[in-house]
């Protein structure tokens, strides 16, 4: 199993910031990579000119998160950009079947969080979901922008690919997507990647105007809960599990409890070791 989070903060235009310094005013860049399980944070907050850039991130078993916020008061000539990324790439993936010929499966995943843009310079507040199956790759993007700044919050929103039929309300979404059918083999471990990518920008030249952005999507991408992991063919008579993932027979998170009869034969075992042992001692 393969985990990273990485972060960039900066000035300037692109991912990632392509500049350190807004107009001549000094805004120190920053980039970070972890691969262990866990999280990360990083911040930039300049007093002097308003700013703030922040980026956060964590990884865990089947699940990711990422968030970035970027938020000025003053003339920066470029905006303030944030960027974070999280990904997970398992190679344990196993379909298990009497057959032997290849299936069609499409992944369901759960993801939730928010796209806000604030101030009259609130500029673009984007997400993307994404990676690929049996070397298939599967991505879809949910973009907010200003489309009047510095002028007016006007907001435009555009979804495309695996988000286009995301439902949500003011850039707040809680939902499952599924990806298109993809082939993959049976019986034999497949590899499997899942990816978060969240950016955030304001600020701009010849304008003193607050803007916000946040892009808050913190431990809230994962297998799907309270269903099947993998929407499998009707009829197939197989499972689907993976270790290092957390899928146990297509179902993420999920444990079995032991029955309460199971309890009281422990119980019970436990119990006639110890008349056994006070036997032996006496």
């Amino acid at each position: 199993m393969g985990m990273s989070v990485t972060y960039q903060l900066g000035c300037g235009f692109g991912n990632p910031p392509n500049a350190a310094t807004c107009n001549g005013n000094l805004i120190s860049g920053a980039t970070g990579t972890s691969s262990a399980p866990g999280g990360f944070s990083a911040e930039i907050i300049s007093a002097s000119f308003f700013a703030e850039i922040k980026a956060e991130g964590s990884t865990g078993v089947g699940t990711l998160g990422v968030r970035a916020k970027s938020e000025t008061g003053t003339i920066l000539g470029t905006p303030l950009i944030a960027a974070a990324d999280a990904s997970l790439t398992l190679d344990d993936v196993i379909f298990s079947s009497p057959d032997s010929d290849p299936i069609l499966v499409a992944l369901n995943l759960n993801v939730s969080g928010s796209l806000f843009l604030g101030g009259l310079f609130g500029i673009q507040s984007k997400a993307i979901v994404g990676g690929f199956l049996n070397g298939t790759i599967f991505t879809g993007e949910f973009n907010r922008t200003n489309t009047s700044a510095p002028n007016a919050l006007t907001i435009a929103e555009t979804k495309t690919g695996l988000l286009s039929g995301l439902p949500s309300v003011g850039g707040i979404f809680d939902s499952t997507i599924t990806t298109a059918n993809i082939s993959v083999p049976v019986n034999v471990p497949v590899s499997l990647k899942i990816s978060l990518d969240v950016l955030s920008a304001s600020g701009g030249a010849n304008t003193d105007t607050y803007g916000q952005a946040h892009a808050n999507m913190l431990n809230t991408l994962s297998f799907a809960t309270g269903g099947n992991v993998f929407t499998l063919p009707s009829g197939f008579t197989g499972t689907v599990n993976s270790i290092d993932g957390g899928i146990t027979n297509n179902s993420f998170g999920a444990t079995v409890p032991l029955p309460a009869a199971t309890w009281l034969f422990v119980s019970g075992l436990l119990g006639l070791i110890g008349i056994s042992r006070r036997k032996k001692a006496a």
